[in-house]
């Protein structure tokens, strides 16, 4: 009654409920395995220990599901612009080809003051024994940038920036996805990028 023989379970009923949640909250027709992934990950809670021990950390569907419940604000009650995701290029959007660059700018709301903002990528690769389209996440607060999982020298599919201060505003944080490489000619790579804050890691 433990190991994977029992996250796996409990992961994947987190990754129906997710998807659920984009499909009849969100109202995205077809929700990428990408943007389910990015989106559990970013709620993930980190527990202390080292990568190679916790991944990104212990699965949180509440948190994972703050930024599909953000797209749909309760009467009288306006949306967070910091808080949200895109799906781009699996059914709408375009997808990224070698060199090109996608950009999303938001304005810094004064009720993220000192929270720690989490913003995920991730997306499907081609099948190969290693990563073979490879797209990087870097991340912009005022003169300020961090790049995807600074530090963490193999590539991967998911990359992720954690911001532990968020600046008081007005500012503006710039997200840019930059496909590095696309292994085959004239291929481009969709992807999924999350991104909310939360009053701890």
């Amino acid at each position: 009654m433990s190991g994977t023989s029992m996250s796996t379970p409990l992961v994947a009923g987190c990754c129906v409920i997710l998807r659920e949640a984009l499909i009849e909250t969100a109202k995205v027709d077809l929700p990428s395995a990408a943007l389910v992934k990015a989106l559990l990950i970013n709620g993930a809670v980190d527990i202390g220990l080292d990568r190679d021990r916790q991944g990104f950390g212990l699965v949180n569907l509440k948190r994972a599901l703050v930024p599909v419940e953000n797209t749909k604000p309760r009467a009288g009650e306006s949306s967070d612009p910091l808080v949200g995701f895109v799906d781009e290029g699996f059914v709408a959007g375009k997808k990224l080809a070698e060199d090109e660059k996608w950009m999303h700018e938001i304005d810094i709301p004064a009720s993220a003051k000192g929270d720690v903002l989490k913003v995920t990528l991730a997306y499907s690769d081609r099948y190969g024994p290693e990563v073979q389209n490879n797209l990087s996440l870097l991340v912009q607060i005022g003169g300020t940038e961090k790049a995807g999982d600074e530090g963490f020298r193999a590539e991967n599919t998911v990359e992720q920036v954690v911001w532990k201060d968020v600046p008081d505003g007005p500012g503006k944080v710039v997200i840019t996805v930059t496909a590095d490489r696309i292994a085959r000619l004239g291929d481009a790579q969709p992807f999924a990028v999350v991104w909310a804050h939360y009053k701890e890691v």
